[in-house]
C-alpha cells in the first residue's frame, strides 16, 4: 500500500491528468487507499470475471462468445447478474442451475466446488474461483481442496524470514504440480514458434479507447462506487462492467445485489476503510480492528501475534504503526 500510494502522489505532481491502471493485489484495498489518500484517478484491472465466464461456459457446455454475461461486486468476489444467450436473449440462469445439479460433485473441485454451493445458496454465480472468493467467507475452507498454497519444509527454517520464496502449490486444475522429479534444462523457444493470442487483460483496450477513440466494452473495472451498485456504500471500490471511449471510462449502473451478498461485500468495505485509516493514522488499534473483522480470523491471540510478526518483518515498507 505504501509503495502504491507513493506512486499515486508522485503522479499528482508529474502527470496530474494521467490515469493509474493498477494490477497490484489486494486490488480493492490498494485502489481504496489510492482513491482516499491521493487525487490520482485509478482503475483496478483483473481477469477474474473472465475466469468466471469460462466456468459458466464449461458448466453449460456453450462457448463464451455465444453468451452475454455481466458481473459486479468487489475484486475476487464478483457475482453474475446477467447470463443470457447472445443471439436469442434468453435467460440462461435456469439452464445453469439445472446443469449444475446434474454435474459430478468432484468435477473441477478446486475451481468450481465452492462456486456451486454459493449458486445454490445465494442464487448468483460468483467469480473467479474457490481459492479467491473463499478468502471472504469464514466457512469456505470446507470446500477448498487446495488449502496448502505454499510448500516448504519448516525444518529447513522459515523461508519468509530468510528472504526466500517457497514453492507455490495452489492449483486450479489438479495438474499444476505434475513435473519431472529432477529439473531439466529447457531450450528457449523462438517467439515465432508461439501463436500470439490476446491475454484478456484490459490495459491495452483502455489505452486504445481513451487515446485512439476506439470504443471498447470492458468486462470488469475497479473504481469508487458512485451509485453503480445501489446497495453498496458510495466511495468504496467496486468491480463493475464499463465502456471506454475518447471521453473516458463509463462504468455501468447495475441492479442492487441480493441482501446476503451485499452484506458480505459491505463488511469487506468496512475492513478496507479501517485498513486505509490504520495506514494514514499509523494506528495499530485500527489495524487490529480490521483483522478481527475478517470472517476467516478465528483467534484473537493468533490475530495479535500475526500483526506483531507482520509489523516486524515488513517494517521497512510500512509506516511506523503505533
Amino acid at each position: 500500500m505504501k509503495a502504491m500510494v507513493h506512486i499515486a502522489r508522485t503522479m499528482e505532481r508529474i502527470c496530474p491528468d494521467a490515469l493509474l491502471l493498477n494490477y497490484t493485489n489486494p486490488m480493492h484495498k490498494v485502489c481504496d487507499a489510492i482513491a482516499t489518500l491521493s487525487k490520482t484517478p485509478c482503475v483496478g484491472l483483473c481477469h477474474g470475471v473472465w475466469m468466471g465466464m469460462e466456468q459458466v461456459a464449461y458448466i453449460l457446455d456453450k462457448p463464451v462468445h455465444e453468451m452475454e454475461m455481466e458481473a459486479c461486486g468487489i475484486n475476487h468476489f464478483s457475482w453474475f447478474q446477467t447470463i443470457r444467450d447472445r443471439r436469442s436473449g434468453d435467460d440462461l440462469y435456469p439452464r445453469l442451475r439445472g446443469a449444475e445439479h446434474e454435474g459430478d460433485w468432484l468435477a473441477d473441485w478446486h475451481e468450481i466446488g465452492l462456486a456451486r454451493i454459493l449458486l445454490r445458496l445465494f442464487g448468483l454465480y460468483p467469480a473467479p474461483a474457490s481459492n479467491h472468493f473463499g478468502e471472504y467467507i469464514g466457512w469456505a475452507h470446507e470446500f477448498c481442496a487446495n488449502e496448502l498454497d505454499w510448500f516448504y519444509d519448516p525444518a529447513d527454517g522459515p523461508p519468509w524470514q530468510q528472504g526466500k520464496t517457497p514453492e507455490y502449490t495452489s492449483v486450479q486444475d489438479a495438474y499444476g504440480t505434475e513435473r519431472p522429479f529432477k529439473k531439466q534444462e529447457q531450450m528457449p523457444q523462438r517467439l515465432e514458434e508461439h501463436a500470439l493470442e490476446p491475454s484478456g487483460e484490459l490495459a491495452i483496450p483502455i489505452m486504445e479507447s481513451m487515446a485512439c477513440g476506439e470504443p471498447r466494452r470492458l468486462d470488469a473495472v475497479n473504481v469508487p462506487n458512485r451509485g453503480f451498485i445501489p446497495n453498496l456504500p458510495d466511495g468504496m471500490v467496486v468491480e463493475i462492467p464499463a465502456t471506454g471511449d475518447d471521453s473516458g471510462l463509463h462504468p455501468k449502473r447495475m441492479q442492487a445485489l441480493p441482501e446476503a451478498i451485499a452484506a458480505m461485500i459491505r463488511l469487506q468495505g468496512s475492513i478496507n476503510k479501517l485498513l486505509v485509516e490504520a495506514f494514514a493514522e499509523e494506528s495499530k488499534s485500527k489495524l487490529l480492528q480490521a483483522v478481527l473483522l475478517e470472517p476467516t480470523v478465528t483467534s484473537y491471540r493468533g490475530a495479535v501475534e500475526m500483526v506483531d510478526e507482520m509489523l516486524a518483518l515488513q517494517r521497512h515498507v510500512l509506516p511506523p504503526i503505533r
